[in-house]
Order: C-alpha cells, then sequence, then structure tokens
C-alpha cells in the first residue's frame, strides 16, 4: 500500500481535486514518485555490506515477478474495460434517443482515460438533453481536465442557472477555483452548495479541504464541530 505523509499531503489532495476534474496524470505522478521511493528503499543495503552475486540475482528475480503480475493485472483489467464498453455502446444503439445511455457510456470512457470519446458522447447527451444535470457536470469535468477553465466555468454557471437549487453547479465551480489556487473564490462556492445540500457532506468535505491547503487548521476543525 502506497502511504502518502505529512509533506505530501497537500500535493496529494491538490492532485486529487485534478482527478475529479478529469486529470488523472498528477495523481499518478505522485503514486509513481512514492512507489519509486518506495522501492529504493527496500532495495537499499547498509555501507558496510558488499552485495554478494547472489542477492543482485535474487533483487532481479523479484523485480521480474513483480512486473509479469502487473502485466497479467493489466491484461485482465483490459479485457474487463472491453467487455463493458461493448455492452454500454449495445446500449446507445439499443435506445438512439437516450441521452442517459450516451452518458452512462461517457462516464465509462472517462474513467478508462479516453477523454476525446467521453467527450462525443457527452456532446450527444446534451444534443438530446441540453438542460441534463449529470451531461452538464460531465462537460464541466471534462473542459476542466483540459484545462479550458473558461469553458469548464461557463458550463458550471449554466448549471447554476438550469438548477439552481442544486448543489453541483457550486460544487463545480469551487472545485476549479480550488485546482486554480483562488480559494477564497473556491470557499464561497462551497459555502453555496453546502447551503444547498441535504447531507452537506461533499461541501462540507470541500470547504474543509480548501481550509486545510490555506494552513487554516483552526478553522477547519471549527467547521467539523
Amino acid at each position: 500500500p502506497l502511504i502518502i505523509t505529512r509533506d505530501q499531503r497537500i500535493q496529494y489532495i491538490e492532485a486529487s481535486e485534478r482527478a475529479d476534474l478529469g486529470d488523472l496524470k498528477p495523481l499518478v505522478r505522485l503514486f509513481a514518485e512514492i512507489e519509486k521511493k518506495t522501492i529504493l528503499e527496500a532495495l537499499s543495503i547498509a555501507p558496510d555490506t558488499k552485495p554478494s552475486a547472489a542477492i543482485v540475482e535474487d533483487v532481479a528475480e523479484a523485480i521480474a515477478l513483480k512486473l509479469k503480475r502487473r502485466t497479467e493485472e493489466v491484461a485482465q483489467k483490459l479485457r474487463r474495460v472491453n467487455e463493458v464498453a461493448a455492452s454500454l455502446q449495445k446500449a446507445v444503439e439499443m435506445n438512439p434517443q437516450s441521452a442517459q445511455a450516451r452518458l452512462a457510456l461517457a462516464k465509462f470512457l472517462l474513467r478508462s482515460g479516453d477523454h476525446a470519446g467521453a467527450q462525443k458522447k457527452v456532446d450527444e447527451a446534451l444534443n438530446l438533453a441540453p438542460n441534463d444535470l449529470s451531461a452538464l457536470q460531465a462537460k464541466s469535468e471534462l473542459l476542466a481536465g483540459k484545462q479550458d477553465m473558461k469553458g469548464a466555468l461557463a458550463t458550471a454557471e449554466k448549471i447554476k442557472t438550469a438548477h439552481p437549487d442544486s448543489p453541483f453547479g457550486y460544487l463545480q465551480t469551487g472545485q476549479m477555483y480550488l485546482v486554480q489556487k483562488k480559494y477564497d473564490n473556491a470557499l464561497l462556492e462551497f459555502e453555496q452548495a453546502y447551503k444547498r445540500s441535504k447531507d452537506g457532506l461533499q461541501a462540507l468535505t470541500a470547504i474543509v479541504k480548501t481550509l486545510l491547503v490555506q494552513k487554516k487548521q483552526e478553522k477547519a476543525l471549527a467547521r467539523l464541530n
């Protein structure tokens, strides 16, 4: 298991927020760095110990075995991905006027890393249902993942207009301000989302995260009480 240290907490929070908006690269990069460091520490040898040929061979075999297992796991996951994608595509073909069928496929493609394919299906869904909340949210996330903050914010504003009692438009806007490190603006949006939430958990979590990033631990704790 990967362990996030205190020094990596802010980097992890920021990478997680970017991942929520569809950009997985910072989170993947952080995990790779942590894993690399863990492996190097695990393979370290005391300065007064001279590594023998047997030790080197054992280390090489262990690494090769780990890589083989990972390759097999990736292949298995890829097979499952292809099966699910085929099933969702069939649902779209059987329901040509269904925005939800296209949106389900779009969300799956987004999780699989196919942003272009996801964008296409989201646009198709919005052509069928221009004010669909889930489709607008997905479009905002996709645009933010492509660093098109202007387009993402415009879509989030449309969510607010089309669904004024929903917290999602405010959550989306807050998340994008958070990525841009406009923390005060993000907090204002999260507070509006909190007022419109039934349980307020997601919005409250976003508020606390933002306060922690600002190093306002006391205010963060106060919001939890």
